[in-house]
Order: structure tokens, then sequence, then C-alpha cells
């Protein structure tokens, strides 16, 4: 149902409709405005639908005949998409998607009935409802791209990733001002403002995704759109920026100017905080739009690096995490100096916690630039020699200071019996899970190697060193098979760890080679997990091909792998009469590695059936390959081939993963207790009028 666009789009519809039906009656007085709105954006989303068939044959079960091969039981995932998590984080992270149209014409109905309180107490359980299922659905995503995608991460701000993640912080925005709005007992239009945001970001997003300019950016690659269809998204998309800043308007036209927030009060700190979420929203999307304009200026799409990401968000990241730490303890209009004292002691736990995290990351060297060093420099030569230690070292402080700031006031909470405490426990789970992000990417090592059945390489990845053996490659039958694995026997060279064997998936798909006579590779990383750290290793296709094809004219020196492989063409040879079988034309090469030179004359060699390559033996572990040669100009075109076929193999040290689980985890138990907490206190729903029913 999700595995193609068109599914997708069936998806949202359903969703949305099943929720903006689930929401009427809490909607009561504004239930006419609402009805009219939700029931525009379904019949349009419906009309996308109807350009873009779900049901129709997908192309790849159509062979070039035209004839249909219709597998018995479905066509299934596509291979990459074959994980428990992809089978249920799309409609997880749906059930988000869905829901804010639910958010967006209640807030719009707020707007036009100048409703600027009744309807904060009444939303406020869906609102944290859709920032729920956003996350947990946007950490579903991740841990499937740690898992299946073999790059050995979570989050890579991919432009799809971002848009999800921009819906999820314009919404966790909304949460935290509808519950200052309702503590406070005051009403403000701005509420009503954030409340229109979340789905407009996210009708914005999927109007980029389906508009074919993130297909060669993205790994999750949508396919673009047909004309009918792409033009009612693009009206979608336009109706609901222009209906915003109508009702924006209406809002402020007949909404109270929020109260006086003086700074140090709490009002002022979730003020701050909700600023701190739309700043990061706004890198974000202006991230994930750049492949888009630029595209649409006449240029190729230009993604934007994740190193770029990173370096915008830190501040924010560190000032919301701050916030996220003190505010909790701060009073409405006046803080005493009690509370002060707690954020102090809270502050001192916390640098406690921290020095054993960084401590840890230091002794275990995982703070070095050179694995192989087994003495650990003092810390402050070690941020002397690398200074954007310092910048990993404040972004991890202030993650554990918000941990330790909400378990504390959870456990007040808890003493005291009073409600409430379930926000913090969902403060803790966020500020756990994005603790192993932090530390988990910025800490971690990794290693490269070539490997091939008789020669293999050592990988030094932090504290450990290994001999990498390929053990065998899987056989003509087995490789067509889902399960077929490549094992890799990796041997330790010291004794704190133990040698082990890694099974990365490798296989071919079987319908792209039935029906195209295509080869396409599927790989998944294989992951040890250990109480501190996970071991991952990742693998490429197996290959024969080293150095690919690349001309050189006589006399011509190149080199290769950083200067390690360095091949000069001498001169080209030639053997027997042109135009007979039995002439060889060659290339007389010379060709260094590791110290030594070795002579090489690969020939292409004129027979009845053609001309056949001879390729020469390069030391024990290369051929040289001619592909062809100009008579003319005698410029040749050559490839280095290892003799054997090999595979490129890549091996992660990740430390404190496991932070990452557990912190979804804690995220998503907090989640559904916030939202039973928050819902005692909406106000019951009264029954729908009679021309509703």
């Amino acid at each position: 149902a999700w595995a193609a666009q068109e599914g997708s789009f069936l998806l949202w519809v359903m969703m949305s409709a099943v929720f903006a039906v689930l929401a009427l009656r809490r909607v009561s007085p504004l239930h006419r405005s609402y009805v009219v709105i939700a029931g525009l954006f379904l019949a349009a989303m419906l009309a996308i639908v109807a350009y873009q068939s779900p049901f129709r044959i997908p192309g790849e079960l159509v062979d070039a005949q035209g004839r249909i091969h219709m597998p018995p039981t479905g066509s299934g995932l596509n291979p990459v998409l074959q994980n428990y998590w992809m089978a249920i984080h799309p409609w997880v992270i749906f059930i988000g998607f869905g829901s804010l149209l639910a958010l967006f014409c209640w807030a719009a109905a707020a707007a036009i009935a100048g409703d600027r309180k009744d309807w904060v107490l009444r939303v406020r359980p869906w609102a944290v409802f859709s920032m729920l299922f956003l996350g947990v659905g946007l950490t579903m995503g991740g841990l499937w791209a740690y898992e299946t995608l073999g790059w050995g991460g979570f989050w890579a701000w991919d432009p799809v990733e971002n848009v999800s993640l921009v819906p999820f912080l314009t919404c966790a925005a909304l949460v935290h001002m509808l519950y200052l709005t309702a503590n406070r007992g005051v009403a403000s239009r701005w509420t009503v403002v954030l409340g229109l945001v979340p789905f407009l970001t996210f009708v914005y997003g999927t109007y980029l995704t389906r508009s074919g300019a993130l297909v060669n950016v993205s790994v999750h690659s949508f396919a673009k759109m047909t004309e009918g269809a792409h033009g009612v998204l693009a009206g979608i998309v336009i109706a609901t920026f222009l209906g915003t800043l109508a009702l924006s308007v209406l809002a402020f036209k007949k909404g109270e100017a929020p109260p006086s927030r003086p700074p140090g009060s709490r009002g002022w700190g979730m003020t701050s905080g909700v600023l701190l979420l739309y700043l990061i929203a706004v890198i974000a999307g202006a991230g994930m739009s750049r492949p888009f304009f630029s595209a649409l200026g006449g240029g190729s799409a230009q993604v934007v690096a994740e190193g770029e990401y990173n370096r915008f968000t830190a501040v924010p990241y560190m000032l919301a995490t701050l916030l996220l730490a003190i505010v909790p303890f701060l009073g409405w209009k006046q803080t005493r100096s009690g509370r002060w004292g707690q954020v102090a002691n809270v502050f001192l736990v916390a640098v406690l916690l921290f020095g054993v995290v960084a401590m840890g990351l230091v002794f275990s060297g995982l703070t070095m630039d050179a694995p192989t060093q087994q003495e650990s420099l003092p810390l402050f030569q070690q941020i002397f020699r690398k200074p954007e230690l310092l910048l990993f070292f404040l972004l991890i402080f202030t993650t554990v200071f918000a941990i330790t700031g909400n378990t504390w006031r959870l456990i007040e909470r808890l003493r005291a019996k009073s409600g409430g405490w379930a926000g913090f426990l969902t403060h803790i789970g966020v500020a756990v899970l994005l603790l192993g992000l932090v530390v988990s990417r910025a800490f971690e090592k990794s290693a490269t190697a070539v490997i091939t059945p008789s020669h293999p390489q050592q990988l030094v990845i932090g504290p450990a060193r290994y001999l990498a053996m390929l053990d065998r490659l899987p056989s003509h039958e087995e490789v067509f098979s889902p399960e077929s694995t490549i094992p890799i026997r990796l041997e330790s060279l010291n004794d704190r760890f133990h040698s082990w064997t890694a099974e990365p998936v490798f296989f071919y798909e079987r319908m792209a080679a039935l029906l195209r006579g295509e080869l396409r590779p599927v790989t998944r990383p294989y992951i040890k997990r250990a109480t501190l750290y996970d071991l991952y290793l990742a693998i490429g296709e197996p290959s024969s091909e080293f150095v690919g094809e690349f001309t050189m004219e006589p006399g011509e020196v190149k080199e290769f792998e950083g200067g390690q492989i360095q091949v000069k063409y001498v001169a080209a040879t030639r053997e027997g009469e042109p135009g007979k079988p039995g002439a060889k034309f060659g290339a007389q090469l010379v060709v260094s590695y590791e110290g030594r030179e070795f002579n090489a004359n690969p020939q292409l060699v004129l027979t009845k059936s053609g001309m056949e390559r001879q390729g020469a033996r390069v030391g024990v572990d290369f051929l040289a390959v001619l592909e062809r040669i100009d008579a003319g100009t005698q410029e040749a075109t050559l490839r280095l081939d290892f003799q054997e076929p090999y595979v490129y193999t890549q091996l992660f040290f990740k430390p404190l993963t496991g932070l990452v689980w557990l912190g979804a985890g804690i995220m998503t138990v907090g989640g559904v207790l916030a939202i039973r907490q928050v819902g005692r206190r909406a106000p019951k729903p009264t029954d729908a009028p009679d021309e509703v029913t």
C-alpha cells in the first residue's frame, strides 16, 4: 500500500479522513467551519488519487514486449524496504501526517469564530497525539536507515527526512504554546497561528518530494507525479499558504496580545524554546528546499551536506537543551531563590555525569585523531589539537543537563503525587535519544579495506584491531536469494574483543534480472551489538575492477589511491601482421606499488571471432587490462583489476548507540501517558448538532 507514491497518497487520504472524523466530536461549537474546510481538503486529496491511481499495474511488472508478469503473491516491498521497521514506520508516521489536517481545520475554525481560549483545552490532547506519532515515525525511519542502508548512521538530514522533521518541530512548538496558553489562562492569537503551520509545512514538503527534483539527491527517490496530480497538489499548497495568511490576519484582528513574560519566567523560557524550535525548522526547511529551487532555476539539484546542517543547528540545539533543563524550575511570574538553588544542584549533578561520559570517551581513545595511539593525551591538549572536540563536549553536556533537570522534576512530581509528570518523562526520552545520536556520530571510528578470499586486511577502529578475511562469495544460485550473505571473519588482534563472523546481506533483485536483465545489487549491514557500542560492518558489491577505465598517452604517468599506485605508459607494442588473426596490440606498462615495480604488457589479440583481451599480471594482486588502443595516436584505454573478486568493506565502531533505542522507548511511553494526562483536563465532548449528525 505504501511502497509506491500512489499508495502513500491513498494512505494519507485515509488517515486524514479518519482523524478528521474522530476529532469532530471534540470540535463542538466550531463544527460548521471545521467540516467545510476538512471536506474541501479531502476532496482535493481524492482528486490527486484519481489522477495518480494506486490501482494501476506497476511498470516494473511489464516486460519490453508489454507482457504482464504478476507474481502470485504480489510484487511485495522493494528489497531495500524489507525490514520490520519499514513494515510499521510508514503507517505510524502517516497517522501523524493525517492528524495534521484535523489540527489545521480546528485552528482555522477557531480563527473564524474568534475562539482564542475554549478550543485550547479541547485541542491539546490531539496536538500531543500528532507530535507523538510524528516523532515515533521519524525515529522508526532512522532505525530502518541504520539497519538497512549501510552508511553507519541514523540521520543524514536527507531532504525527505526533513520533510518529516519540519512538521514534527512545528507541532512540538504548538504543543508547548498550547501548554503555555492553557496554564496562564490568557488567550493568545499566536496559538491559533501555530496550529495552522504544521499542516502547511507538510503539504509543502509533500510537493517537494513528488516534484521529481529530489530523485537524485535522496535515498527515498520518489518519482515525478503525473501532470494532473502534480497540478492538484500545487493547488493544495497554494490554497493552504494563502489560507494560512488570511486566517493569521483574522486571528490577529480578533485575538489578544500575549501577556507580558518577564525574562527568567517560565512563560519567557517556553516562548524562547518555541522560537528555537522554529529556527531549527527553518534551517531544515531551507536545506530541503535548495535542490528544488536550484533545479527550478535550470541548474542541477544541489543538496545541502550533512556538515552544513550540523554547523547551523549546533547553537540553537545547545540553547534549546539548556532551556529544556532550566525552564521546568522557573515560576510563572517570579522564580524563588530556592528554585535557583535546585537548578544549581542539577547543574552540579550534570557536570558529574558529563565527566563520566567524557572520561569514558577520552580513555577509550575515541577522542584521538590517530586510533592506533596507545596513550591518551590530557583532555585540554586534545581540544587544542582538535577544536571541534569542544563543540562535541558542549553538545553532550547540555543534553546531559536536560536529562538531569527533567529527571529531577519528574521525581518531584511523583513524590508530590501531582499530575503533569508525563511531559518530563517525554523530555527525558527525547534527550536520551539525542545524546545517543550525538555521541555515536561525533565519536564514531571507522576503517575501510578491500578484501579478497586470499588477501585479508587489517582494520583498526578505536580500541580494536581486526584482521578481516573473506570466507567465501555466494554462488550463482545463492546470489538471487534475499537470504544470501557474504561471511567475513574478523579475527581480533588484541585481547579486548573476541573474534566473530559478520554476515552482511548481499543479493541481486530477481524481478529486475528476469524482466529487464539488470543486476540490481542489494546490501544490508551486519551489526554486532554490545552494551556500550555497536560494531557495524557494511559492504559493497563484489567486483574485480579496482581502478576503472582510464586513458593514457605514451610517456604519461598516472597515480591512483592517493599515490599508492603509480602507472607509467612506456610505449605501444605490436606483434604479427595487422588485420590477420594472431596479431597482437599491447601497451608496455610499469606499475609501482608497495615500494616495488612491475612490468606488464596487456594486449588485444585479433582472432577469427573478434578481438580478445589478454590481461597481464601485476605482482600477485592485480591484472592490467587493455580495453582499446588508437592505432594513430597510440592512446590506450586501460583498467586495473584484482586477480580475484574483492569486497569493499567498511567497519564502524559506534559508541552509546543503545541510548537511541532506550530514548525512543522512553519518549514513546512518555508521549502516550502525556496524551492521557492532558486528555483528562480537556472538556468532555458535547453532542453534535442535528445537521451534522
